[in-house]
């Protein structure tokens, strides 16, 4: 009687899934979000390859500790940004690493073609072993990863019929032949394009001349209950007093510079707010250079480096409210979101997707990039109108429960499989 009843059960669908990110960040998590929902395990089969490296693999065992390893492949590979990840870690002479950087630049150009076949025909090779229906590639920006790209076109060659591509955030412009070529073969191997914001999909048509009917937007979600404890960090830190928070890896992209110079307006050309603090979450390669400049400025009793935390989302539950000054690249921040579905307003930057998580004068306040003058504007009306204040909490996370619950981006992504038959 069992042999007959496992005859007639309904086969799963098998995906394939390749990331290729140094760590693990907000453009992972997505994927294993739907990977560990019940809905997609019941009807699914899936494996991933990825491209190894330790900080991914901490990671990865961080965000799901209980994760399955033998879901796992990872694989070497050669790649510009990694390269360039390496010396940073191994280098601390900003004049040499500049240096450096350029030489690595110029001859990855040169070596594009090369790498790219290599990757193909490695990618093609363990795609052929795995027999799946359906291939998700996760890129992280566009044209981002080399093998990403090339991953996509040996997908084809393995005749997997179901090719997806993700990407996590705004697509650059071509930088010459070789991309021309390698985007010619990627266009015409990828089935559907997910983005992680509408901005995203637009960059892709306007900077790369992707097909627009090829691309879908299904926004981030994050699992409200599952955020913050609702308790205040312990340890030193207790006596934080009134303060607003930034959670953001120390890059130059993530503004942490323009934020500075808006505090130190604010603190010292406004009494009332002689003794607020501005506490910074993250960790990253230009956390130096900021602790610095916070010195230069003369405003380090006011201001609070927490390192990377686990609990971060603690620290943005007690702030009155959030910063996200980014300058570039970008897709859909995750942690804008968090914090929306907290009920804590934002300050975010008009670019890529963050307009569409923040209505500007509702949920939060929306400024231009690199514009210290205007975020301390933003600051100071945040500051100043508790009740406007409170009003946009409650807005953003009404907008929360609207549009970026976890139940709808695993239903789109379980829409989007089911679709792909």
């Amino acid at each position: 009687m069992g042999q007959r009843a496992d005859r007639y059960q309904v086969k799963k669908k098998r995906i394939l899934y390749y990331t290729d990110c140094f760590i693990f960040g907000g453009c992972e998590k997505p994927i294993f979000e739907v990977i560990g929902s019940r809905d997609f395990v019941s009807g699914y089969d899936y494996s991933i390859i990825f491209r190894s490296s330790k900080e991914y693999v901490e990671g990865l065992a961080s965000f799901r500790p209980s994760f399955p390893k033998e879901k796992l492949t990872g694989i070497k590979l050669l790649d510009v940004v990694f390269v360039n990840i390496y010396l940073t870690k191994k280098i601390s002479n900003q004049f040499i690493m500049r240096m450096l950087r350029k030489f690595m630049t110029v001859l990855f150009l040169f070596l594009t073609p090369f790498i790219f076949i290599y990757d193909l025909i490695l990618l093609s090779y363990l795609f052929n072993k795995k027999k799946v229906d359906i291939i998700h590639i996760n890129n992280g920006g566009y044209p981002a990863a080399l093998s990403c790209r090339a991953a996509a076109v040996a997908a084809r060659f393995a005749g997997i019929k179901k090719i997806i591509l993700s990407i996590h955030s705004t697509a650059v412009k071509d930088a010459g032949f070789a991309d021309k070529v390698i985007d010619f073969f990627v266009k015409r191997s990828v089935g559907v394009i997910v983005t992680g914001s509408r901005a995203s999909g637009l960059a892709l048509v306007k900077n790369r001349g992707f097909d627009q009917s090829k691309i879908i937007t299904i926004y981030h979600g994050v699992r409200p209950s599952g955020i913050a404890t609702g308790k205040r960090p312990v340890g030193d830190d207790t006596c934080l007093g009134r303060y607003i928070s930034m959670v953001a890896r120390f890059e130059d992209r993530k503004g942490h510079r323009y934020a500075v110079q808006a505090f130190k307006k604010v603190i010292e050309g406004n009494p009332l707010f002689s003794d607020l603090k501005l506490v910074l979450v993250g960790d990253g390669p230009v956390l130096d250079d900021i602790k610095e400049l916070v010195a230069s400025e003369g405003i380090g009793n006011n201001v609070r480096f927490m390192g990377h935390r686990n609990d971060y989302a603690d620290y943005v539950a007690s702030s009155l409210f959030l910063l996200n000054p980014s300058t570039g690249y970008e897709d859909l921040p995750y942690v804008i979101i968090e914090a929306m579905s907290l009920g804590v307003p934002v300050i975010g930057t008009d670019i890529a997707g963050i307009p569409e998580e923040i209505e500007d004068g509702v949920t939060g306040i929306v400024v231009p990039p690199k514009d210290s003058a205007a975020l301390e504007r933003a600051i100071l009306k945040m500051l100043s109108d508790e009740e406007s204040r409170i009003r946009m909490g409650r807005a953003a996370q009404e907008r929360f429960h609207e549009l970026f619950t976890m139940d709808k981006m695993v239903n789109n992504y379980l829409r989007l499989y089911s679709d792909a038959y």
